[in-house]
């Protein structure tokens, strides 16, 4: 079967504690979403605080709307820390790895992103992501 290279591109905003957003639709039956990267970089006007970005699964495009539901469907979870010396931005990998997923997310479900309402890590945050469904 051949694969589908059809990748699809996503920049998004967590503007503030207890953001939530839906990364494309969901995932059609059948298929599975390949996320392939991911890249998150603090706002700049918010480099005293700390961000804690939940990259979840959910079965409805709302079900990731706090943070005890976000980290029962993560899938991964980025913490950028408080210091103001400290590095503001995670990349996934250098270059997109399309035979290497670094997550998946099934058929029927959400892909979407929740950043902490805790006090702290609640920074807002830029979010690129690519994937693929196949």
């Amino acid at each position: 079967m051949p694969k589908n290279y059809d990748i699809k591109t996503v920049s998004k905003d967590l503007r503030g504690k207890s953001s939530h957003v839906v990364i494309g639709s969901s995932v059609a039956a059948g298929m599975k979403r390949y996320v392939t990267f991911v890249r998150i970089d603090q706002d700049a006007n918010n480099m005293k605080r700390g961000s804690r970005v939940f990259l979840c699964s959910t079965a409805a495009s709302n079900t990731a709307a706090n943070t005890t539901t976000a980290s029962a469907n993560q899938k991964m979870v980025v913490a950028l820390q408080s210091a103001p010396s400290a590095v503001k931005e995670f990349q996934s990998a250098a270059k997109i790895d399309t035979e290497n997923p670094l997550i998946t997310i099934a058929a029927s479900k959400w892909f979407s992103a929740y950043l902490s309402s805790v006090a702290g890590q609640s920074a807002p945050v830029n979010l690129f992501a690519q994937y693929y469904d196949q």
